[in-house]
């Protein structure tokens, strides 16, 4: 059973490329990783029934591309395969990798990028875990990481180190209380303000750097999903409402209104996501070109008159910014269009909900 040719040499260049990887159970999902151990997964299944089909018809079977298998499948590699680049070029390169590399305990998959990602995270704990280091650097991070391990001392302190910023959400009472909060950076850290800023390296020259002007995620995660919700999208709702309901009673709120609060954000984020790019306009071709959008201080003035964007720009210490990147302005406009007071207690849950959830 010859594959087809054009198409598998492509694929087998970018696995070879990307990195070679070993899995128990089912085709990878992407060429950089691995798949899942399931035994009567699919994948097997078809195999298995490749095989029997082979030799019911006299065929000679072959572990090495003829019929053709799934490579990355920890089961199918042998030491006795028989190799041919020209039937599979991928496992013809990778073949001593694939069969010597084991799949962690604990884990469903395993590749050349893992291995590379533990060496750097066992340096990096050796980094926070060495006592031998004296420098005012290493004091830092290692105090930093002491804390974050002490779960007594976090436990104790409850929701008390968040509650300041809680406050200052739920004190905003117009609009223009709203703007001084998004204007603040002492005051709004870590807190979903809609609109955000990036000092980023220019995707037209390496050498310089642009402002980029980001929009906030989505709690369905794709913008699609709120004009048609599949079941991943049910999935998100229902997780997330446990979640943030959780939160809110623990600040005091009672169900139906962690309810109210958490369907005026859904709300909301229905009417930015209506012009936003969805996950499918994420792969086309062109998405870097066409979200690389320049814009000067006065042309980004007139994309928002209402939201405090310039404003927010100048406290947050890049006032003398020249260049900058509106990846989607139909969104910025939206967002300035929806920055009313009609609107202010949906902005204020949307603010607490992401906030006190992440």
């Amino acid at each position: 059973m010859k594959k087809k040719s054009l198409i598998c040499l492509a694929m087998t260049m970018v696995l070879v490329l990307g990195g070679c990887g070993s899995s128990a159970g089912k085709a990878p999902a992407s060429p950089q990783t691995t798949g899942t151990e399931i035994p009567n997964s699919k994948a097997t299944t078809t195999q298995s029934l490749v095989t029997e089909t082979a030799a019911s018809e006299d065929n000679p079977v072959s572990t090495g591309g003829i019929p053709w298998i799934n490579s990355n499948i920890k089961a199918n590699i042998t030491d006795d395969m028989s190799l041919s680049p020209k039937e599979d070029f991928y496992l013809f390169v990778n073949h001593d990798w694939l069969l010597k590399a084991e799949i962690p305990d604990g884990r469903s998959r395993h590749s050349s990028f893992m291995e590379a990602f533990d060496t750097t995270k066992n340096k990096g704990l050796a980094v926070l875990t060495d006592e031998n280091l004296k420098s005012h650097e290493a004091a830092l991070v290692q105090s930093f990481y002491k804390a974050i391990l002490n779960w007594d001392a976090r436990n104790k302190a409850g929701l008390d180190p968040i509650m300041k910023t809680v406050k200052k959400i739920q004190d905003i009472k117009t609009l223009e209380d709203l703007r001084s909060f998004i204007c603040d950076p002492e005051q709004n850290l870590h807190v979903s303000t809609l609109l955000s800023l990036g000092n980023e390296v220019s995707k037209d020259d390496s050498s310089k750097y642009v402002l980029t002007i980001h929009t906030g995620a989505f709690t369905l995660k794709d913008p699609a999903e709120y004009k048609n919700r599949t079941e991943l999208g049910d999935r998100c709702y229902k997780a997330y409402l446990q979640k943030a309901k959780s939160m809110l009673k623990r600040l005091g709120y009672q169900d139906d209104e962690a309810q109210t609060m958490f369907d005026s954000m859904i709300d909301l984020e229905a009417r930015i996501a209506d012009v936003s790019y969805t996950r499918a306009d994420e792969m086309d071709p062109n998405y870097e070109r066409i979200t690389n959008n320049h814009y000067d201080a006065a042309k980004l003035a007139d994309l928002s008159s209402s939201y405090p964007l310039m404003d927010m720009i100048k406290s947050f210490g890049y006032g003398q910014a020249e260049d900058f990147v509106v990846p989607a302005p139909e969104v910025v406009k939206r967002i300035d269009s929806l920055f009313t007071e009609d609107n202010l207690e949906a902005m204020k849950a949307l603010m607490l909900i992401h906030y006190v959830s992440d």
